[in-house]
Protein backbone atom coordinates (compact mmCIF):
# COMPACT_ATOMS: atom_id res chain seq x y z
CA UNK A 1 0.00 0.00 0.00
CA UNK A 2 1.26 3.48 -0.88
CA UNK A 3 2.07 6.01 1.80
CA UNK A 4 -0.41 8.89 1.79
CA UNK A 5 0.66 12.52 2.11
CA UNK A 6 -1.75 15.32 2.96
CA UNK A 7 -0.56 18.78 1.92
CA UNK A 8 -2.43 21.76 3.34
CA UNK A 9 -1.31 24.73 1.26
CA UNK A 10 -3.19 27.56 -0.45
CA UNK A 11 -0.54 28.28 -3.10
CA UNK A 12 -1.46 26.15 -6.11
CA UNK A 13 2.07 26.20 -7.55
CA UNK A 14 3.52 24.74 -4.35
CA UNK A 15 0.69 22.20 -4.22
CA UNK A 16 1.51 20.99 -7.71
CA UNK A 17 5.27 21.02 -7.17
CA UNK A 18 5.18 19.00 -3.96
CA UNK A 19 2.41 16.67 -5.12
CA UNK A 20 4.17 15.87 -8.39
CA UNK A 21 7.48 15.19 -6.65
CA UNK A 22 5.98 12.83 -4.06
CA UNK A 23 3.81 11.09 -6.66
CA UNK A 24 6.92 10.29 -8.73
CA UNK A 25 8.45 8.82 -5.56
CA UNK A 26 5.50 6.45 -5.23
CA UNK A 27 3.36 8.35 -2.72
CA UNK A 28 -0.34 9.09 -2.88
CA UNK A 29 -1.15 12.76 -2.25
CA UNK A 30 -4.19 14.78 -1.23
CA UNK A 31 -4.00 18.58 -1.38
CA UNK A 32 -6.21 21.10 0.42
CA UNK A 33 -6.39 24.89 0.50
CA UNK A 34 -8.90 25.02 3.34
CA UNK A 35 -7.91 23.94 6.84
CA UNK A 36 -11.30 22.59 7.90
CA UNK A 37 -11.60 20.46 4.79
CA UNK A 38 -8.14 19.03 5.42
CA UNK A 39 -8.99 18.19 9.03
CA UNK A 40 -12.20 16.48 7.96
CA UNK A 41 -10.23 14.32 5.52
CA UNK A 42 -7.64 13.44 8.17
CA UNK A 43 -10.35 12.28 10.56
CA UNK A 44 -11.82 9.89 7.98
CA UNK A 45 -8.78 8.51 6.15
CA UNK A 46 -5.54 6.72 6.86
CA UNK A 47 -2.71 9.24 6.38
CA UNK A 48 1.03 8.78 6.91
CA UNK A 49 2.33 12.37 6.75
CA UNK A 50 0.97 15.92 6.91
CA UNK A 51 2.72 18.94 5.39
CA UNK A 52 1.08 22.02 6.82
CA UNK A 53 1.22 25.70 5.95
CA UNK A 54 0.36 28.18 8.71
CA UNK A 55 -1.56 30.95 6.94
CA UNK A 56 -4.45 29.12 5.27
CA UNK A 57 -8.23 29.68 5.06
CA UNK A 58 -10.69 27.97 7.39
CA UNK A 59 -8.30 27.14 10.24
CA UNK A 60 -4.68 28.19 10.51
CA UNK A 61 -1.96 25.57 10.60
CA UNK A 62 -1.34 25.87 14.32
CA UNK A 63 -5.01 25.16 15.05
CA UNK A 64 -5.01 22.15 12.73
CA UNK A 65 -1.87 20.74 14.33
CA UNK A 66 -3.44 21.02 17.79
CA UNK A 67 -6.54 19.19 16.58
CA UNK A 68 -4.43 16.44 15.02
CA UNK A 69 -2.53 15.95 18.27
CA UNK A 70 -5.74 15.51 20.25
CA UNK A 71 -6.42 12.06 18.82
CA UNK A 72 -4.03 11.21 15.98
CA UNK A 73 -0.40 10.09 15.79
CA UNK A 74 0.24 11.32 12.25
CA UNK A 75 3.66 13.00 11.76
CA UNK A 76 3.34 16.73 10.98
CA UNK A 77 5.86 19.01 9.29
CA UNK A 78 5.16 22.72 8.98
CA UNK A 79 5.95 24.10 5.54
CA UNK A 80 5.72 27.87 5.75
CA UNK A 81 7.26 31.23 4.92
CA UNK A 82 7.04 32.26 8.60
CA UNK A 83 10.64 31.83 9.68
CA UNK A 84 10.70 33.91 12.87
CA UNK A 85 11.91 32.02 15.93
CA UNK A 86 8.68 32.62 17.86
CA UNK A 87 6.67 31.12 14.96
CA UNK A 88 8.85 28.03 14.91
CA UNK A 89 8.54 27.65 18.67
CA UNK A 90 4.77 27.97 18.35
CA UNK A 91 4.78 25.23 15.71
CA UNK A 92 6.76 22.85 17.87
CA UNK A 93 4.60 23.81 20.83
CA UNK A 94 1.53 22.68 18.87
CA UNK A 95 3.08 19.25 18.43
CA UNK A 96 4.86 19.52 15.07
CA UNK A 97 7.66 17.05 14.34
CA UNK A 98 9.62 19.45 12.12
CA UNK A 99 9.46 22.99 10.74
CA UNK A 100 10.63 23.78 7.19
CA UNK A 101 10.71 27.34 5.86
CA UNK A 102 10.13 28.47 2.28
CA UNK A 103 11.86 28.42 -0.13
CA UNK A 104 12.84 24.78 0.34
CA UNK A 105 14.52 21.95 -1.54
CA UNK A 106 12.17 19.17 -2.64
CA UNK A 107 14.83 16.43 -2.26
CA UNK A 108 15.69 17.69 1.24
CA UNK A 109 12.00 17.87 2.17
CA UNK A 110 11.49 14.32 0.89
CA UNK A 111 14.52 13.14 2.88
CA UNK A 112 13.10 14.74 6.04
CA UNK A 113 9.75 13.04 5.44
CA UNK A 114 11.36 9.65 4.91
CA UNK A 115 13.54 10.01 7.99
CA UNK A 116 10.52 10.95 10.08
CA UNK A 117 8.47 8.05 8.69
CA UNK A 118 11.26 5.59 9.50
CA UNK A 119 11.71 7.02 12.99
CA UNK A 120 8.04 6.92 13.87
CA UNK A 121 7.47 3.48 12.34
CA UNK A 122 10.20 2.04 14.57
CA UNK A 123 8.47 3.49 17.60
CA UNK A 124 5.03 2.24 16.59
CA UNK A 125 3.81 -1.13 17.73
CA UNK A 126 3.64 -3.40 14.68
CA UNK A 127 0.37 -4.79 16.02
CA UNK A 128 -1.46 -1.44 15.93
CA UNK A 129 -4.23 -0.96 13.38
CA UNK A 130 -5.68 2.49 12.66
CA UNK A 131 -8.83 3.04 10.63
CA UNK A 132 -10.32 6.53 10.66
CA UNK A 133 -10.63 7.63 14.29
CA UNK A 134 -10.28 4.04 15.52
CA UNK A 135 -7.02 2.58 16.79
CA UNK A 136 -6.70 -1.06 17.85
CA UNK A 137 -3.58 -2.23 19.69
CA UNK A 138 -3.46 -6.02 19.49
CA UNK A 139 -0.62 -6.41 21.97
CA UNK A 140 -2.48 -4.49 24.66
CA UNK A 141 -5.95 -5.52 23.43
CA UNK A 142 -6.85 -1.85 23.67
CA UNK A 143 -9.23 0.09 21.42
CA UNK A 144 -9.53 3.88 21.24
CA UNK A 145 -11.86 6.11 19.22
CA UNK A 146 -10.70 9.69 18.75
CA UNK A 147 -8.25 9.12 21.59
CA UNK A 148 -10.88 7.84 24.06
CA UNK A 149 -10.59 4.23 25.24
CA UNK A 150 -13.49 1.97 24.26
CA UNK A 151 -14.38 -0.57 26.92
CA UNK A 152 -15.73 -3.81 25.48
CA UNK A 153 -16.02 -7.54 26.21
CA UNK A 154 -13.80 -10.12 24.51
CA UNK A 155 -16.36 -11.11 21.86
CA UNK A 156 -16.87 -7.46 20.84
CA UNK A 157 -13.09 -7.02 20.60
CA UNK A 158 -12.80 -10.10 18.39
CA UNK A 159 -15.65 -8.84 16.22
CA UNK A 160 -13.97 -5.46 15.76
CA UNK A 161 -10.62 -7.04 14.91
CA UNK A 162 -12.29 -9.25 12.30
CA UNK A 163 -14.09 -6.25 10.79
CA UNK A 164 -10.96 -4.09 10.66
CA UNK A 165 -8.99 -6.88 9.03
CA UNK A 166 -11.70 -7.09 6.34
CA UNK A 167 -12.45 -3.43 5.72
CA UNK A 168 -15.05 -2.81 2.96
CA UNK A 169 -15.89 -6.52 2.68
CA UNK A 170 -19.41 -7.74 3.39
CA UNK A 171 -19.26 -10.43 6.08
CA UNK A 172 -22.21 -12.76 6.47
CA UNK A 173 -23.49 -13.76 9.89
CA UNK A 174 -22.27 -17.30 9.18
CA UNK A 175 -18.76 -16.05 8.45
CA UNK A 176 -18.78 -13.98 11.64
CA UNK A 177 -20.04 -16.92 13.71
CA UNK A 178 -17.36 -19.24 12.30
CA UNK A 179 -14.55 -16.74 12.91
CA UNK A 180 -15.51 -15.40 16.35
CA UNK A 181 -17.40 -18.31 17.93
CA UNK A 182 -15.89 -21.20 15.96
CA UNK A 183 -17.33 -23.55 13.33
CA UNK A 184 -18.52 -26.06 15.93
CA UNK A 185 -20.38 -23.56 18.09
CA UNK A 186 -24.14 -23.98 18.24
CA UNK A 187 -25.03 -20.30 18.16
CA UNK A 188 -28.00 -18.61 16.53
CA UNK A 189 -27.53 -15.84 13.95
CA UNK A 190 -29.30 -13.32 16.15
CA UNK A 191 -26.50 -13.61 18.71
CA UNK A 192 -24.29 -11.83 16.16
CA UNK A 193 -26.79 -9.01 15.89
CA UNK A 194 -26.89 -8.57 19.66
CA UNK A 195 -23.11 -8.37 19.90
CA UNK A 196 -22.98 -5.92 16.99
CA UNK A 197 -25.31 -3.64 18.95
CA UNK A 198 -23.00 -3.85 21.96
CA UNK A 199 -19.95 -3.19 19.81
CA UNK A 200 -21.47 -0.11 18.20
CA UNK A 201 -22.36 1.24 21.63
CA UNK A 202 -18.80 0.66 22.87
CA UNK A 203 -17.32 2.47 19.85
CA UNK A 204 -19.40 5.63 20.30
CA UNK A 205 -19.05 7.92 17.27
CA UNK A 206 -17.07 5.22 15.45
CA UNK A 207 -19.98 2.81 15.74
CA UNK A 208 -21.21 4.08 12.36
CA UNK A 209 -18.22 2.35 10.73
CA UNK A 210 -20.03 -0.97 11.15
CA UNK A 211 -22.79 -0.94 8.59
CA UNK A 212 -25.70 -3.32 8.15
CA UNK A 213 -25.95 -4.72 4.62
CA UNK A 214 -29.54 -5.78 4.00
CA UNK A 215 -29.99 -9.56 3.63
CA UNK A 216 -26.20 -10.01 3.50
CA UNK A 217 -24.56 -9.22 6.84
CA UNK A 218 -22.26 -6.43 7.96
CA UNK A 219 -19.43 -4.36 6.53
CA UNK A 220 -16.76 -2.18 8.16
CA UNK A 221 -16.45 1.08 6.20
CA UNK A 222 -14.97 4.42 7.26
CA UNK A 223 -16.19 6.41 4.24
Amino acid sequence: MKNTLVLVEDEVLIQEMVSDFFTVQGWQTACFENGREALSYLQKNEVHMVLLDVMIPGMNGFEICKEIRKNMEIPVIFLTALEAENMQLTGYGCGADDYVTKPFSLPILFAKVNALIQRTSKNMDEEVMQKGILMLNQDRRKVTAAGQECIMADKEYQLLLYFMENENHVLSREQILNRVWGVDAEILDRVVDKHIVKLRQALGDAGCYIRTVSKAGYSFQIH
